[in-house]
């Protein structure tokens, strides 16, 4: 039992296990080292995680895409959703996260472990609009069918819960989350819902033939923005 023990211990794949955790990228954004990368390219490039910290808890490696230096090129386009799952495919951290099975139940435990009410209390509006920026990130993740259906059912509704305070809150304070931060709120509120089957939603969806197009594709309008904002007022636990 003792030489079977000590081979497992030994095993190369235990080993980056136990050693790895998040990774600390060697060039961060807006240094003079990221200065001299002369394409986005070679910022794929050093930002690519070795595989041994790709071996990790769900949670650690949760950690390592929100530390992901191109996390908020998401931002540089048109529709933030789309330009999301494009840093996706081409961040081999990200890329595997998604592929986790339990990688819901990791968003969910970092979602709630934000103190999104204390955003103010931050000492100026990069740090404010950063964690803004990566709120959204999370929300795009969590608003993927297979991240949430890694969840039980009651854990959607827990999701569902905290979510409704969060767009609340969120609303009170447009003028620091913006008007963006509200709408990847209430996209993920509505991937939810759809999947709940719930009865009312169902009647809002026939009610707003454009949600459609909103849960797959992220394409807002304002009339309908504010029906979901209405409808997620109103609904009852």
């Amino acid at each position: 039992m003792k030489k079977i023990l000590f081979s497992i211990l030994c095993c190369p794949a235990f080993m980056l296990f136990v050693k790895a955790q998040v990774y600390t990228y060697p060039i961060q954004s807006g240094t003079e080292n990221w200065k001299k990368l002369k394409s986005h390219s070679e910022m794929l490039k050093a930002t690519k995680l070795p595989m041994e910290y790709l071996n990790v808890q769900s949670a650690d490696l949760l950690q390592s895409c929100l530390s992901y230096p191109l996390l908020f090129d998401y931002t540089a386009y048109n529709n933030p959703y789309y330009g999301f799952k494009k840093v996706v495919l081409q961040s081999n951290v990200l890329s595997e996260f998604m592929k986790r099975k339990d990688n819901g139940m990791a968003l969910l435990n970092y979602y709630k472990s934000v103190d999104i009410n204390s955003i103010n209390l931050l000492k100026n509006e990069i740090e404010q609009g950063n964690l803004t920026l990566t709120l959204t990130a999370v929300e795009f993740m969590m608003s993927d069918s297979t991240a949430l259906r890694s969840l039980s059912k009651d854990k959607r509704t827990e999701l569902m819960d905290y979510l409704k305070d969060v767009i609340i809150l969120k609303e009170k304070n447009v003028h620091t989350f913006g008007t963006n931060g509200i709408i990847s709120s209430l996209f993920l509120a509505s991937r939810i819902l759809d999947l709940s089957g719930n009865a009312e939603w169902k009647e809002f969806c026939i009610r707003n033939e454009s949600i459609v197009t909103f849960m797959n594709n992220y394409v807002p309008n304002k009339e309908l923005i504010s029906n979901i904002q209405a409808f997620i007022t109103q609904l009852k636990n």
